[in-house]
């Protein structure tokens, strides 16, 4: 914007309080009257124009291809989302079947969304136990005799690797019995 103004202020009279170049360059070289005041004024108008009316332009062509988008008929632009499904509906196959009723078969895709937060607790308890097993399976590695621990206080050693491959195996069923409700 600047760059515009240079002639403006270059060309106005010189003023003997002005004896800096940089100065010569700026509005400091017009004096208190001088209709070169307008001309930052009117510099300001046509920027702010020339913004607003790019601006728009850039908002038509936004919307121009928002509305091409959204009137495909893809299945995204058609998703619902339900919460509160009883728990007779709580399966893919039964949601599926229910809205294959409503919509006359319009139902492209049925996807649900589950609490996890028993499974990954489930989850991470099995795999702190594959953590125990692999560590006891090491230690017989090197050691080259089965490691024993005390399953609690005061209770007797127990054999490390059949009680963890044992933990291991009901968590896992444990999981699966989770990952499949």
């Amino acid at each position: 914007n600047m760059v515009w103004m240079l002639p403006v202020f270059v060309t106005a009279p010189s003023s003997a309080l002005v004896t800096d170049t940089y100065s010569k360059l700026s509005l400091a070289n017009t004096s208190p009257n001088d209709p070169r005041l307008f001309a930052p004024l009117i510099a300001c108008y046509i920027l702010y124009g020339s913004a607003m009316y790019l601006l728009m332009r850039e908002f038509d062509w936004y919307l121009s291809c928002r509305h091409k988008a959204l009137s495909t008929a893809k299945t995204p632009n058609y998703s619902i989302y339900v919460s509160n499904i009883p728990e007779e509906l709580r399966t893919v196959r039964a949601l599926r079947e229910l809205f294959d009723q409503v919509t006359n078969g319009g139902v492209a895709q049925v996807t649900m969304a589950y609490e996890l937060k028993e499974l990954d607790a489930a989850i991470a308890k099995k795999e702190a136990a594959e953590h125990r097993l692999e560590d006891a399976l090491n230690r017989l590695e090197h050691s080259g005799k089965r490691p024993t621990h005390a399953p609690g206080w005061g209770k007797p050693k127990v054999d490390s690797i059949n009680t963890y491959e044992e933990e291991v195996k009901q968590l896992s069923a444990q999981v699966s019995s989770l990952a499949d409700a």
